[in-house]
């Protein structure tokens, strides 16, 4: 651990120098040649659209900011809960930077028709160090977190108190964001015939989406510029629209194949995620289920894996349309007007940052929801399973407003979802007007200066509306998925989850006697691990001997069967048929052999 924290700063020793050593050189080519002056005269006459001293700047604070992270890591005792709260504004930096970069390149190319090649250095270094300063931000938090688990993983050896309330993530890894996704996918990569077959048809749907707002430039600038040659407008505006056609119908038929396609492919994965899950819940100990209520588990197994599988088919499709537009719109861009083009790059950065604060809060409420609507299916089921002693206590009113003090929490968590994603709708919003209008006024300064076609501004407008829209998908994609994730996580948690019980004995014996022997047996239920059933029991049946075990209730009857029965194992001592202990025995062959009428 100690050799991690001194990796790391060195790493941000490194990192540091390379950038202001970096940084002085490409001030340094600020010119036609190399020389020291180019560096010593921007700070005399600054000026935003020429000098690029404010990347410099730049610089300083990403320094900065990651000799924070180092500081914070290598001095604070318990770092983990810092840098992980300050790893938000950690990424937020790094984008906002990056999106500074195509904005100084607008700036710059105002005024001068060519840029040295020290600025185009130092765009680029600007670009790349800001995203090398959050991975190494990163580091620092995988390094606080691996010391944090060491510490508690001495802790865990001498301290076994309060199991109840931790028992559920004794063998249980609290999963991340980007683990949950990553074990989403892997259930897609499962399927990869039918995503096969719906990626060829999407990219074919998206493809010729694309062309869709440069023909529908084409036939407004036809009917604009009519008055000049009208037979030569008229035939413009067949061509195009005859284009329009073939295009509209061979999108509309690859839409249908795509969806059919990805719609039972997330068939498939809903029944791989629901058998995983069937799977690993039955295989676990009957401690696993003193602790865990049947209402959560059975919530986990239909509402949770239906959210997983139902984000997933649509979030999945909606990201990969999206993204292929989104490439073809930007390259067609680029071929219109480059300068135009990278406005979009400033201000998306901004919300992608507004979708990260939004996506992390999001996950977090998701979760919560999920745990609520799992706690009032365990009342429902619950009373329902017990109908009779309920009506004979005449308690339905108080189950029935039992029942619903659960909807109502749900219902308060849903609230705070709905009052953030309105306010997440507000900025996505606001942003991608800023963009519309942005692209609206630099384009038509662009026509105004002559740098512009201005029958070209029509189609690149159309392409911005496109851009806007699949931007505001891609927001919508970023919630569903964090939805997904917060019912995903505990549903991969169960499916990880490792049972205390040992059952890898492999002993088959050709005859069994029927000799029970308990030798100096005591004995916890994992739900009270303070309180001893057994203690220090012994006691032998001889094969073919009948023994009543009778006592008060909680005497410890029953559990001595659940441990002739290996449903749990004892704290001390040892259960033993003919002399072996049942642990040693095969597990289908003790539960056909122990009979229980």
């Amino acid at each position: 651990m100690q050799n991690d924290q001194v990796a790391s700063a060195i790493k941000t020793t490194v990192l540091g120098a390379l950038d202001i050593s970096f940084s002085i050189l490409c001030l340094c080519l600020h010119g036609k040649e190399f020389a020291f002056d180019n560096f010593a005269l921007q700070f005399g006459n600054f000026d935003l659209f020429s000098s690029t001293i404010d990347l410099l700047l730049l610089t300083l604070f990403r320094l900065a900011l990651i000799s924070l992270g180092c500081g914070i890591l290598l001095l604070k005792t318990d770092p983990l809960k810092t840098l992980q709260s300050l790893s938000h504004l950690s990424f937020s930096v790094a984008i906002l930077i990056c999106a500074y970069s195509p904005t100084k390149l607008l700036l710059l190319a105002e005024k001068k028709d060519y840029l040295f090649v020290g600025d185009w250095l130092f765009l680029a270094e600007n670009f790349f160090f800001a995203i090398f300063a959050h991975r190494l931000w990163i580091s620092f938090v995988k390094i606080a977190k691996s010391k944090v688990e060491a510490q508690t993983s001495e802790q865990s050896d001498s301290d076994d108190e309060a199991y109840e309330e931790h028992a559920e993530d004794k063998n249980v890894p609290q999963q991340q964001t980007f683990e949950v996704i990553m074990r989403l996918l892997q259930y897609c990569k499962r399927e990869w015939f039918w995503h096969l077959s719906g990626f060829t048809w999407l990219f074919i749907y998206s493809v010729t989406r694309i062309f869709v707002p440069y023909y529908t430039g084409q036939v407004i600038a036809s009917v604009v510029n009519a008055g000049s040659d009208p037979a030569k407008a008229h035939q413009a505006l067949f061509d195009s629209g005859k284009l329009m056609i073939i295009i509209s119908i061979v999108s509309a038929a690859a839409g249908g194949f795509r969806g059919g396609s990805f719609e039972y492919c997330y068939s498939r994965i809903q029944r791989a995620i629901r058998h995983d899950l069937f799977t690993a819940l039955v295989n676990q100990d009957v401690a696993f289920f003193d602790i865990h209520k049947t209402g959560e588990i059975t919530s986990r197994l239909t509402a949770d894996t239906q959210t997983m599988s139902d984000t997933v088919a649509l979030n999945v499709n909606v990201f990969l349309r999206n993204i292929v537009q989104m490439g073809g719109s930007m390259l067609f861009m680029l071929t219109l007007c480059w300068r135009l083009s990278l406005v979009p790059f400033i201000v998306v950065p901004i919300i992608l940052v507004a979708s990260k604060i939004f996506g992390v809060y999001y996950d977090f409420l998701a979760e919560k929801t999920q745990e609520a609507v799992a706690h009032s299916n365990d009342v429902a089921e619950e009373v329902l399973s017990t109908m009779r002693t309920v009506r004979s206590f005449a308690c339905e009113e108080i189950e029935g407003d039992r029942f619903f003090d659960k909807l109502s929490y749900t219902l308060q968590i849903t609230k705070k979802k709905a009052f953030a994603y309105v306010g997440y709708l507000w900025v996505s919003e606001l942003f991608q007007t800023v963009i519309n209008v942005t692209v609206l006024w630099y384009g038509g300064h662009l026509v105004l200066a002559g740098k512009l076609n201005k029958d070209l501004l029509v189609s690149f407008l159309l392409y911005q509306m496109q851009l806007a829209d699949n931007i505001r998908q891609l927001g919508e994609v970023w919630t569903g998925l964090m939805q997904s994730v917060g019912a995903a996580r505990k549903v991969c948690e169960y499916i990880d989850r490792k049972p205390d019980l040992d059952t890898s004995g492999n002993y088959i014996p050709e005859k069994v006697s029927g000799k029970i022997e308990f030798r100096n047996v005591s004995f916890s239920y994992p739900t009270r691990p303070q309180n001893k059933i057994l203690k220090n029991l012994s006691f032998t049946v001889e094969p073919g001997e009948v023994v009543a075990l009778v006592g008060p209730s909680g005497s410890g009857k029953s559990s001595c069967i659940s441990l002739l029965e290996h449903f749990y194992e004892p704290d001390t001592g040892e259960v033993l048929i003919d002399g072996v202990s049942i642990e040693e025995y095969e597990h289908h062959f003790i539960h056909n052999t122990v009979t229980i009428f």
